[in-house]
Formats: C-alpha cells, sequence, structure tokens
C-alpha cells in the first residue's frame, strides 16, 4: 500500500479539512483520492485494533472502547470482518465495504466474487447485485436440493456465529436445528403436515448456507 499522506497544500483537523493554497484540478483529484484511500483503511485499521485488544486483554478491552465515537455493535462488525480476511487476502485494490459484502462465504467464495469485482471494477453496490442475482439463478435448484440460503446482514452473522458457538455446534448445523424447531411450532397452526419430532426430514438435516447481505452505507 502507498503512503497513506495528504498533500502539503491541504491541512486536515479533527473538524474538517483547509486549504493553504489554492491548488490545481489534478492536484485536488489527487488530494481527493488519498481522502478516500486514508478513509477506506481506517476501517481495517480499526477492526486489526479491535481484534488485538481482544486477543491481548480480553474483558479489559471493552473498557478502552467505551472512549471511541463508535458503537459496540459495530466494532464487532469490524472485527468479525477483519477476522474473516487474514492481512495476505486482502484486496487493496477493493474496499473494506466489498469485504464485508463476502465476508459470509466460504473462503473459495469469498475468493471467487472479491476476483470478480477486481476484474471488472465493481462497486461494492455493484458486487451486491451480481451475487443476488448469481444466488436467485440458483435458488430453485438449491431448493429441491434440500439446501436453503439465507441473506444475512452482518449483525446477524456475528449473532448466529455466537449462538452457534455457545453450543459448539458448526453455524449450518445450528441453523439447520432451529429453523426446524421453528418449523415443528409454527407449521401445525396452519394445518401443515409435519414430521413427527425424531424424523429425519431432508431439510432439518440439509446445509444451510449463510449468505449475508450487508445493509446499505
Amino acid at each position: 500500500m502507498g503512503d497513506l499522506q495528504l498533500h502539503h497544500v491541504v491541512c486536515a483537523e479533527k473538524s474538517g479539512l483547509r486549504f493553504l493554497c489554492s491548488p490545481s484540478l489534478r492536484l485536488w483529484e489527487t488530494i481527493g483520492r488519498q481522502i478516500v484511500a486514508i478513509a477506506d483503511s481506517s476501517a481495517w485499521w480499526i477492526a486489526d485494533w479491535l481484534v488485538y485488544g481482544e486477543d491481548t486483554f480480553q474483558d479489559r478491552y471493552k473498557e478502552a472502547i467505551k472512549g471511541t465515537d463508535l458503537n459496540y455493535q459495530t466494532l464487532r462488525n469490524y472485527a468479525w470482518v477483519a477476522r474473516r480476511f487474514e492481512l495476505a487476502r486482502r484486496r487493496e485494490a477493493l474496499s473494506f465495504a466489498h469485504h464485508a459484502e463476502v465476508a459470509a462465504l466460504a473462503q473459495l467464495g469469498q475468493d471467487h466474487w472479491l476476483d470478480r469485482a477486481e476484474e471488472h471494477g465493481w462497486s461494492r453496490n455493484q458486487l451486491r447485485g451480481e451475487i443476488r442475482d448469481a444466488r436467485e439463478l440458483d435458488a430453485a435448484s438449491d431448493v429441491k436440493g434440500g439446501t436453503i440460503r439465507l441473506p444475512l446482514t452482518v449483525n446477524q452473522a456475528v449473532l448466529f456465529e455466537a449462538a452457534a458457538n455457545a453450543r459448539h455446534m458448526p453455524v449450518q448445523e445450528w441453523a439447520s436445528e432451529v429453523l426446524a424447531d421453528v418449523a415443528q411450532q409454527l407449521a401445525p397452526r396452519n394445518g401443515a403436515d409435519v414430521p413427527p419430532a425424531g424424523h429425519q426430514h431432508p431439510v432439518r438435516h440439509a446445509a444451510v448456507r449463510a449468505r449475508m447481505k450487508t445493509p446499505a452505507r
């Protein structure tokens, strides 16, 4: 990554940016690119800072982060994305938001979509749309094969992963069990024919692939 510093013709302050002289159009554009690069990198910096605190200081890190302007859930989301992508797998040509968009996928899926986004120059929203379109194309075959795809927000993905870990279960198995339990409770009220408890229904025991869909920023 290049040197993340602003040009000397501007002075960056906490509440704004002051131009010390009149830059040319080309220099003004360069400064804009520098600001965008710093803003995007700051998300990774915050995420890695939090991960280090979690791993090194355990519960004590929670007191330290109270001094930041970000809420705890936002920080948890940042840290979750950082843990899904070690430094060597992060794409400098893509934003933190691109990585967050695919963080809930398995590693092969992450790499596939990040490769395509990098190759085609997709924005975060374009990447989201391409993933959505691909999901819709194979949704029918997935249901027939006993697999359900769930679009998740980052908050949901973090919450589900924590719940599964508490049960010492893979997220897919935990989600399948929870969905089956809810279906057992609700379906009879609608007159549906539900297999008796203990029956190995194919949907219950099929892998439920969690797919993240982060909220627009």
